[in-house]
């Protein structure tokens, strides 16, 4: 049975994913933005692009698990990817 704090933390994670993937946009169009005024080096902005885009990955990754671990069945859609690719 799925109890009230479980989906309340399935929620707040959805909100919290749903967040860093809207900044994640955001920061990536800005860098594109740059590139075509041409402000700095496009070597510069496509190492800052490829490490925000690592941070983000992480943090939705670490989010993640904190979240499977505080609630007592697993809500998550990135927690269950073996059941649903066959393995």
């Amino acid at each position: 049975m799925i109890t009230v704090g479980a989906t309340l933390a399935y929620l707040l994670e959805s909100a919290i994913v749903l967040a860093l993937c809207s900044l994640w946009v955001v920061a990536l169009l800005d860098i594109q933005s740059q590139m075509r005024r041409g402000v700095s080096s496009h070597k510069i902005l496509v190492f800052i692009a490829l490490a925000i885009s690592v941070l983000a990955v992480y943090l939705i990754v670490a989010a993640d698990t904190f979240f499977i671990d505080s609630r007592s069945e697993p809500l998550s859609p990135w927690s269950d990817w073996g059941v649903r690719l066959g393995t």
